[in-house]
C-alpha cells in the first residue's frame, strides 16, 4: 500500500481534500493504536507504509503518556476520542470518518484485515467492519 493511493482513496470516499484526510485518518489511526494490543499493534505498524506508520505511532505515544498499555475503551469512547481529536461534536460524524478510513485500510492493505479483526472486541470489530450500527 502506497501513504498516497491510501489518502486520494480516502478523500474520494470522503469527498474531501487532502489535509482533513490526513486530520481524520491520523485520529482514526491513533485511536486504533490506543485500542490495540501492542503485539499486534507492532505488526500492523509493520505493514503500513512511513506515512501511515508516524501517524499510528502518534497513538503509541499517546498511549504511553496517559497509561503505558493498550485501553480498553468501548464504541463510543473510541469515537469520542476520534471525535475530540478532530474537534467535532457528534459522535456520528466522527464514526463515518472511522469507518471510511477502516475501509480504505481494509481494501489497500488486507494482509492486516484479520490481525485488527483479531485485536477488537466486537463492538470495535463492527467499525473495522463497517457494519456497525450509525450513531445518533
Amino acid at each position: 500500500m502506497e501513504a498516497e493511493r491510501f489518502y486520494q482513496a480516502l478523500c474520494d470516499r470522503l469527498g474531501v481534500e487532502v489535509e482533513p484526510a490526513t486530520r481524520i485518518a491520523e485520529a482514526t489511526l491513533m485511536a486504533l493504536h490506543l485500542r490495540m494490543p501492542e503485539a499486534e499493534a507492532q505488526q500492523f505498524s509493520d505493514a503500513l507504509p512511513s506515512d501511515l506508520r508516524r501517524l499510528f505511532a502518534h497513538g503509541g505515544e499517546d498511549l504511553k503518556a496517559q497509561r503505558g498499555s493498550f485501553s480498553k475503551f468501548t464504541r463510543q469512547q473510541f469515537l469520542q476520542y476520534v471525535a475530540d481529536r478532530l474537534g467535532v461534536r457528534d459522535t456520528s460524524r466522527a464514526q463515518a470518518y472511522v469507518q471510511a478510513t477502516f475501509a480504505v485500510l481494509r481494501q489497500q492493505l488486507p494482509e492486516a484485515d484479520v490481525l485488527v479483526q483479531r485485536a477488537l472486541p466486537a463492538d470495535l470489530r463492527d467499525l473495522w467492519l463497517g457494519t456497525a450500527p450509525r450513531q445518533r
